[in-house]
């Protein structure tokens, strides 16, 4: 049995996929609803096949119930200090997380196989109490640069002497298989748990994907301009606005696909009278539906990776920059010029922008 914890409708389309890939396995999805305000109403989940559930669960609600009482503040505890957990800890985390509080009946077993994407956030260090390991499917650009180390890592870093410049998703121990588009751009140092993202399945999308997220693939967008949450305010706008800008100026018609975690009115104030994509659908439904090879505009993220064989990735900063990517930013903050060389140089190769 496969499990699966989502935070964002990527997570879900991946998720979705992955189960779709394994038809013999049962699979359960677990999208956390309140992150994006996402409603469970959206989706038809009547279209799925028997061996896939979705769960559409709250985080509210689930802390409300679980750390509750004395071992309630020791799971909250455990999870919020990334502890490893004992076989009798787990036991007891499955039981009170999955039937106590989510209502599941889910059999423990050690075939059980946990898969996360954001390994750190709340939720997913609370699913991995009741976990020996799991693996982590991409998340995006995280994956592939570091984050630097606090303070506090530093010291205990030092303490046990480990050495490392920044940690990267998938570096605890018991992370035993981090599954990316992009394998060999993957992290030097986490190579031998690095395997290719191999079920991207664009049948499975047309036939199950626009169903499940009820997404009408009549709409036909040559030009995607996708957001990113701040990079650094202000400097996103100045990025969007100058890809607006040439595609104004070559008269190149053009839509702005809203990340799930923004606010779409944010971008109808910034951007008057440009057409907006609804941000609760995934950027990959959006892509298959277009007639022709679509073009995706951005600063820097992984949107339409592993999907170019029915998309070309612009991206200002280019993936293979990623480890230098903070001081990119510092340098063009700095020197706005360096944004219009960049746009120059990345539009120069397009048979239409170049043109």
């Amino acid at each position: 049995m496969n499990l699966y914890v989502c935070s964002t409708l990527r997570h879900l389309l991946f998720s979705l996929l992955k189960a779709f890939s394994q038809p013999d396995k049962k699979s359960h999805i677990f999208m956390i609803s309140d992150q994006q305000n996402i409603d469970a109403a959206n989706f038809d989940l009547s279209s799925l096949p028997a061996n896939i559930e979705v769960h559409f669960i709250q985080r509210q609600s689930i802390r409300a119930t679980l750390y509750k009482g004395i071992f309630g503040k020791l799971i909250k505890l455990m999870a919020i200090r990334n502890f490893k957990s004992s076989p009798a800890i787990r036991e007891h985390v499955h039981h009170a997380l999955f039937k106590k509080t989510l209502g599941i009946d889910i059999p423990q077993s050690p075939e059980n196989e946990l898969f996360l994407y954001n390994e750190r956030n709340k939720m997913s260090r609370l699913f991995r109490l009741a976990f020996a390991e799991y693996s982590i499917i991409e998340e995006g650009v995280g994956n592939y640069i570091g984050v630097k180390l606090k303070k506090s890592e530093k010291i205990i870093d030092f303490i046990f002497k480990i050495k490392r410049q920044h940690r990267h998703f998938g570096d605890d121990a018991r992370c035993k298989h981090i599954y990316l588009l992009n394998p060999n751009k993957g992290p030097k140092a986490l190579q031998h748990k690095i395997k290719p993202i191999n079920f991207v399945n664009d049948k499975i999308i047309t036939q199950y994907g626009y169903k499940f997220f009820k997404y009408d693939a009549q709409y036909n967008y040559t030009f995607i301009i996708a957001t990113q949450p701040h990079v650094i305010e202000e400097f996103d706008l100045l990025v969007y606005q100058k890809f607006i800008q040439t595609l104004n100026k070559k008269g190149i018609p053009y839509a702005i696909k809203v990340h799930p975690r923004e606010d779409i009115e944010y971008y109808k104030q910034a951007f008057p009278g440009v057409t907006l994509i609804e941000s609760k659908i995934p950027l990959e439904l959006i892509i298959f539906g277009a007639e022709d090879k679509c073009r995706i505009l951005s600063i820097c993220t992984s949107a339409g990776t592993g999907f170019e064989k029915y998309c070309t990735r612009l991206n200002l900063i280019k993936d293979d920059e990623l480890e230098s990517l903070y001081e990119i930013f510092d340098d063009l903050v700095k020197d706005t010029s360096l944004i219009d060389k960049r746009i120059k140089h990345l539009f120069s190769d397009d048979p239409i922008l170049g043109a």
